[in-house]
């Protein structure tokens, strides 16, 4: 189960950025080390936004260096001028609002700043990142005791949360690109093998506003079983099993089983103690006789067959079997 908090949507927009760098050094054999390249970087709103931008906050980052700026935004526009060293910089730029609220923002992009040559970059931005807070909630289950790992999903993206100790509720905050996003939750004990899972994953969807939080208490699912059982006691063998021989015909009778749970009997035959009994009747016979009528091939080698007789209760549990009988065949 989940619940989930949002406010309006933000509407797509577009930005162009222009980077102009120009050479500020003498014409030379090269450029010392600290060279500086000017970089002016120029924005414009495809679109209005439905909460007003304010502000644009300018990153450019190498390495452990990082450089930043807040350029205000008017209107649809907005421009900065700003020096940066020559090399490799990667540019971010993030589109505010008036409590500091990321409304669009850029895939980090690499820019080549020089002091020799000017370049034109197209940024193209889309809705800022919404956030997830995802509480795992374990309050009153019985999974409470066992549970010490999970694996979260958004749709291909995989998170592992583990805790050490027994906790009602699991807590973490992503941060996700907004749209609709395919979530499940899977719960594990000691570890993440299969063998160790709790809980498979529940798929669900889960829509992702930009710049807005999305709560989600999630809870185990869990269904109501009702457990019947039937003792299935094993029956009494039946009684007085008689044979009459007519010809190439055996005809077996026994007394009815006293037991009201008694839907069937199987009947076992064999000619050869060296052989396991034959069941005669693979669909148990419902009327306590039966007859088995001989073939050539079914004539047995010793001139001797044997039988034997066991009930079949509603439960499908076989009885005992009654004592054997022997009977001649002549030839």
């Amino acid at each position: 189960m989940r619940r989930y908090q949002s406010t309006s949507a933000v509407a797509l927009l577009c930005l162009v950025a222009i980077l102009l760098t120009g050479c500020v050094m003498p014409i030379g054999l090269g450029s010392p080390p600290h060279a500086h390249g000017p970089l002016a970087i120029m924005g414009t709103l495809a679109s209005e936004p439905h909460s007003p931008v304010t502000q644009a906050h300018i990153v450019m980052s190498r390495g452990k260096h990082l450089f930043e700026w807040n350029v205000p935004v008017e209107g649809l526009s907005f421009k900065a001028d700003i020096e940066l060293p020559v090399g490799t910089w990667e540019l971010s730029i993030l589109l505010l609002d008036a409590q500091g609220n990321v409304l669009f923002q850029n895939e980090p992009q690499p820019v080549e700043v020089s002091p020799h040559e000017s370049q034109v970059v197209n940024v193209v931005l889309r809705p800022g990142d919404g956030r997830v807070n995802l509480t795992i909630d374990l309050r009153g289950s019985l999974l409470l005791p066992h549970a010490r790992r999970a694996r979260v999903y958004f749709n291909d993206e995989r998170t592992e949360l583990v805790w050490e100790e027994e906790k009602e509720t699991i807590n973490h905050v992503f941060t996700l690109p907004p749209g609709t996003h395919d979530f499940s939750v899977e719960l594990y004990t000691e570890s993440f093998r299969a063998s160790d899972r709790l809980v498979p994953g529940v798929w669900q969807s889960v829509e992702v506003k930009p710049g807005e939080e999305l709560v989600i208490n999630w809870e185990p699912l869990l269904q109501e079983l009702t457990v019947e059982a039937v003792i299935g006691l094993i029956l009494d063998p039946p009684q007085n099993l008689t044979a009459e021989v007519d010809n190439n015909q055996v005809k077996l009778a026994w007394d009815a089983h006293h037991s009201p749970y008694v839907t069937g009997y199987f009947v076992y035959c064999w000619a050869d103690p060296f052989e396991r009994p034959e069941i005669l009747t693979p669909t148990p016979t419902a009327v306590p006789e039966f007859l088995h009528t001989l073939d050539d091939q079914e004539e047995p080698s010793h001139g001797t067959l044997t039988y034997s007789v066991a009930a079949l209760s509603s439960s499908g549990v076989v009885g005992y079997r009654s004592s054997e009988l022997a009977v001649t065949i002549s030839k």
